[in-house]
């Protein structure tokens, strides 16, 4: 009997720490960020396709000038360290949020910040409404590979 208890709880334990992340729900979500470089206007759309709970599709569209200038089509996994930790985050009007880090063997990295979840109650303080709201994600393009840009822009969910 202490076995099955036992078991169970880390059954408990293990769905909750790696439980499917709100935003892996959606089909797709669409990121973009623009920022002025040099005197050249740099334009970044992300559209992202979750594969599962711990890997996502990424498709990265680098516009300067609004003329394409690179294109990057990837699979990122989930760091499991970022899921329960604040080991990461995005500088968001000079706030540091919590992210989770999506990476691949090749070196590129997204932090996705980490939802926050907002309840609405009526006059008799039931919750009528649960949401969550994600706001920014930021890239790091892989070091030592060649791209039109070195530094992009946060990026906010359109």
């Amino acid at each position: 009997m202490k076995k099955v208890v036992v078991i169970w709880f880390m059954f408990l334990t293990f769905s909750y720490a790696y439980g499917q992340l709100e935003f892996t729900k959606k089909k797709r979500l669409l990121f973009v960020g623009a920022e002025r470089i040099k005197g050249k206007q740099l334009v970044l759309g992300v559209y992202i396709s979750p594969i599962d709970s711990f890997n996502l599709k990424l498709d990265i569209d680098i516009l300067v000038d609004w003329k394409l200038k690179d294109s990057i089509n990837a699979i990122v996994a989930i760091d499991k360290k970022s899921i329960n930790d604040s080991l990461y985050s995005v500088v968001f009007h000079n706030e540091k949020l919590p992210a989770y880090r999506f990476c691949n063997d090749n070196g590129l990295e997204i932090f996705i910040v980490k939802e926050k979840y907002f309840k609405s109650y009526d006059s008799s303080k039931n919750i009528t409404k649960e949401s969550y709201y994600m706001r920014c994600m930021q890239i790091v393009l892989p070091k030592g590979k060649k791209y039109y840009v070195k530094h992009l822009p946060v990026m906010y969910e359109k």
